[in-house]
């Protein structure tokens, strides 16, 4: 729970106790001044330890303050004709069950219950009889409180877990993103380094060869010419392969490692939970559906991750009468479809899908995840004439 939160809560706290204090006056009062003091003073303790300086009630000091201040309100329950000195109790005892630890808050709630009955005794002279129907039963607004309290502390840890992972798991996409940008601009450079960098010095060196033995020997000037000639040629087909490689890295062949590795690198990275079920297609697939499948999975844990705050993910891959059923689920906060425009990525997805006639559909409700499922036909024939294509 943030100061902010803290503030609101302690302020309310001390309007409402000031708010009760002029309450004393219902019952008559054999010290009323003594007793106004005592409310008084109990105020002013809460305002100064939240407002001036600000004193953490976890902490040694704050323990501290807590028994003092209970001290203060149990001497107020033993002069108090009414019951009003109860509600000053019982904030001490949520603020101790919400602060202090479950041990050190439990002993605080059973003292303040104890002074809350020695109190009761004081004042009303009860016989022992009473004890039944009159204080007992306060037990219970007691309890409750306490119950309360401590429940809203676990509500509030719980809380401040989860918005914990939710940003251990959001640096963990952005950093799995830069991960994969950085792969794909070092796998560039390697290429323009070993096949540009390489035709075009080797070319450079050539054309200054060839003008030293212009003059001299021009037979040998044009053989040298030449060389440089199928040097390029070399060097444009190398290009050619650097650039069909990078625009097709996913190779039917490696479909099913590729996903794979993806799937566990981002558990690795991240620490959510993936089960997944692929079949084999590798050979089944051309690059482009290949890609689709790949992006699509891609896409599907990212946004997950990012948006939703996934922690657990289901994907499976099968082949059912020649379609590639793609299925992923996850449990994050989901969207609104109808309600929620999607994003680039969505959007890219589904348009690959249709422009392998493929049928795509996102089902989602807010808390309740998102599932994505898209297949496609697979046209054997087809497969074999693009890598056949793909390998010209």
């Amino acid at each position: 729970m943030g100061r902010k939160l803290e503030w609101k809560i302690d302020l309310g706290i001390v309007l409402l106790l000031c708010f009760i204090t002029p309450l004393f006056a219902m019952d008559p009062q054999a010290h009323p001044v003594l007793l106004y003091s005592l409310a008084a003073l109990l105020i002013f303790s809460f305002i100064f330890r939240n407002f001036f300086v600000y004193i953490d009630l976890r902490t040694k000091a704050g323990g501290a303050i807590l028994w003092s201040q209970l001290s203060l309100a149990s001497a107020m329950t033993v002069i108090d004709q009414s019951f009003i000195s109860q509600i000053f109790l019982l904030f001490l005892v949520g603020e101790a069950a919400f602060y202090r630890r479950k041990y050190d808050s439990f002993a605080y709630a059973a003292i303040a219950y104890l002074s809350f009955v020695v109190g009761r005794f004081v004042v009303f002279d009860l016989p022992a009889e009473d004890i039944w129907g009159i204080v007992i039963p306060k037990s219970l607004d007691f309890i409750c409180f306490y119950g309360i309290s401590y429940l809203a502390k676990y509500i509030a840890i719980q809380k401040r877990q989860l918005s914990k992972a939710h940003n251990r798991m959001k640096q963990a996409s952005i950093q799995l993103e830069e991960t994969t940008l950085l792969k794909e601009r070092t796998k560039i450079s390697r290429e323009i380094h070993d096949t540009i960098g390489h035709s075009f010095t080797t070319a450079i060196m050539g054309i200054e060869a060839s003008r030293r033995v212009w003059k001299q020997d021009q037979q040998k000037a044009g053989k040298l010419l030449g060389d440089i000639k199928q040097q390029l040629q070399a060097g444009l087909d190398d290009v050619r392969k650097s650039v069909r490689m990078l625009s097709d890295p996913y190779t039917p062949e490696n479909v099913t490692e590729k996903l794979i590795d993806l799937i566990e690198n981002t558990k690795d990275r991240t620490g959510v939970i993936i089960v997944y079920d692929i079949e084999k297609l590798d050979g089944k697939l051309n690059p482009d559906q290949t890609l689709v499948v790949h992006r699509a999975l891609q896409e599907g844990l990212a946004n997950g991750l990012r948006h939703g705050r996934s922690t657990q993910f289901r994907f499976n891959l099968k082949l059912h009468a020649e379609r590639v059923a793609f299925h992923l689920a996850d449990n994050g906060s989901g969207f609104s479809v109808k309600r929620t425009t999607p994003g680039f990525g969505l959007m890219g997805m589904e348009e690959r899908v249709r422009q392998l006639e493929g049928e795509f559909q996102i089902e989602s409700e807010p808390a309740k995840g998102t599932v994505i499922t898209f297949s496609f036909p697979v046209d054997a024939n087809e497969t074999e004439k693009l890598q056949a294509g793909a390998s010209l």
